[in-house]
């Protein structure tokens, strides 16, 4: 027994709500099936889009301080810059130790700018850059230790990268008279060729 095409539009006529409802059945079957099918990648949208809405929800708490914390930042780079030297400028460099040098009583021997270690390439991308020096000095412990002491105050952006101390015997007595000193000091500087 076969199924003709007849069969099937008489069937139709005696039946017609019968095969409406069928076909709306086959219709919403094909719907959801394609429905199920998009729902994975639309939970995936969903998900992506959820993420991003958090993000921007968190930039705008963070963002509600920002000026605020512009103007803090803007305050702590001049007080940095305060502190900084100019490696170009050797005379006002020399004339930061020499003062200290006129407060504590030491005698400077020997002032000498140490060569740079950064290279070309790396010079002008960072704004800032170490600047060495050697110093020589002479005193008593105390004032010895005071010049120190002040040299790190100073610079607070700074160090001392080596130290050697030794003591000067009085030639008549053999007594220790004086400390003779040789540091090397590292300070961060301007970096003349930075460029951003």
């Amino acid at each position: 027994m076969s199924i003709e095409t007849q069969d099937i539009i008489q069937a139709y006529r005696k039946r017609p709500v019968v095969f409406a409802l069928g076909a709306c059945g086959l219709v919403l079957l094909i719907v959801i099936y394609l429905r199920f099918g998009l729902l994975d990648e639309l939970q995936v949208v969903l998900q992506e889009r959820q993420e991003e809405r958090a993000k921007y929800a968190q930039n705008i708490k963070n963002s509600a301080q920002l000026q605020k914390q512009l103007e803090e930042a803007k305050v702590l780079n001049a007080a940095i810059k305060k502190q900084l030297i100019n490696p170009s400028d050797t005379a006002l460099n020399q004339k930061i130790f020499y003062q200290i040098e006129s407060e504590l009583g030491v005698k400077i021997l020997d002032i000498q700018p140490l060569p740079t270690a950064s290279s070309a390439k790396t010079a002008s991308k960072s704004y800032f850059m170490p600047v060495g020096f050697k110093l020589s000095f002479s005193g008593d412990y105390i004032k010895v230790m005071g010049f120190i002491r002040r040299l790190e105050e100073r610079f607070t952006v700074g160090r001392i990268s080596s130290i050697t101390m030794s003591r000067a015997l009085d030639a008549t007595s053999g007594a220790s008279v004086q400390r003779l000193v040789s540091l090397n000091l590292q300070v961060l500087a301007i970096n003349p060729d930075y460029s951003p």
